[in-house]
């Protein structure tokens, strides 16, 4: 059985992509030129031409499962050609059981160790399970696991009060690769007011006194699912200011029409309210929906003209702050016409 002679020097082009699924990173192409292979081949195996074998090293570096390297050849055309075993180590033509991949001329090697150089190689066999020498060897390494440093503890004010932004400062992460970090903070300290991801600086507007545990964390801008753990916390104590008995809208405690009274013989009635958080305007309607309403500066007692008729009225009432709007209450009162009655009906 005779055979033909491969080529003599044989030239790889290493392609390694750094990269998640989601986020490429970079591409470097390296050219290995191959020291001279001579076929070396006993007559009871057949040769095998490797005509120009091109291989192309895909490397995945983080993945739970390990790192990935994939590696592709040119085809050879022998009629009896039944396919390639792919063979790798982690030195130089010392190599494992190989991977019968059959007639693909690709193959992916999965759940390698994370920043290892590995060597691979490959051979053909024919129907007769000859196999041919290995062809020229290939060999990449798979980069380290990427780890997301956490957090100092955030820099900034440790008190202030409502309505007024505070800034922090987020430093000390860093990714064991060299890649750039984002930040998110968490307000209040129980993973329940979180920022959006950011810079390293990021502001808050508190709208209720209290004590807040303001901490933050990293993520890899790159490889976003690789997240640091929770730095330690920061203590901030938010005031509130002298002229607001306590923070946020206000509420109102009381609500009556011409101080309680069932019944009135005129069109212009008293609203006597009591509301807290200090309210600077107030509405007030015959409509639920505040049709035709605006606000007006907020009075204790201010006065309310009724619509035209007599009969059962009734009046929606509510105050707002700087906070926002108190709920909506409502009081009933019937008009009396020439000084008859009219029925509740």
């Amino acid at each position: 059985m005779t055979g033909r002679r491969g080529c003599d020097n044989l030239v790889f082009w290493v392609w390694i992509s750094f990269h998640s699924p989601k986020n490429p990173i970079s591409q470097l192409w390296v050219e290995i030129m191959e020291r001279k292979f001579p076929g070396r081949f006993t007559m009871l195996f057949k040769l095998f031409s490797f005509a120009l074998f091109t291989a192309l090293l895909f490397v995945f570096p983080f993945v739970a499962v390990g790192a990935q390297l994939t590696v592709a050849w040119d085809p050879n055309t022998e009629a009896d050609l039944k396919g390639y075993r792919v063979y790798y180590g982690t030195a130089s033509r010392s190599y494992g059981p190989p991977f019968d991949v059959g007639k693909a001329t690709s193959y992916t090697l999965t759940n390698l160790a994370p920043g290892q150089k590995f060597f691979i190689a490959v051979t053909a066999y024919d129907t007769s399970d000859k196999e041919s020498a290995f062809s020229n060897e290939v060999s990449a390494t798979t980069p380290a696991l990427e780890g997301i440093r956490a957090p100092n503890v955030l820099t900034g004010p440790t008190s202030g009060r409502t309505a007024v932004a505070l800034s922090y400062t987020a430093g000390g992460s860093s990714s064991s690769l060299g890649h750039s970090i984002q930040y998110q903070f968490d307000w209040k300290g129980d993973g329940t007011v979180l920022s959006p991801w950011g810079s390293a600086v990021q502001s808050r507007t508190w709208t209720a006194g209290g004590t807040y545990r303001v901490r933050a964390r990293a993520r890899c801008a790159i490889h976003t699912n690789l997240v640091s753990g929770w730095s330690d916390s920061l203590s901030v104590s938010i005031g509130v200011p002298r002229y607001l008995s306590a923070a946020g809208s206000p509420i109102i405690n009381s609500f009556a029409i011409e101080n309680g009274s069932p019944t009135t013989h005129t069109r212009r009635v008293i609203l006597h309210n009591v509301a807290t958080n200090k309210p600077r305007y107030y509405m007030a309607s015959e409509s639920s929906e505040f049709s035709g309403a605006r606000w007006r500066f907020y009075s204790r007692r201010p006065k309310f003209p009724l619509s035209a008729g007599a009969g059962k009225k009734t009046i929606y009432f509510k105050v707002k702050n700087r906070f926002g709007e108190s709920p909506v209450v409502s009081g009933t009162i019937t008009v009396r016409e020439e000084g008859i009655l009219v029925p509740n009906n």
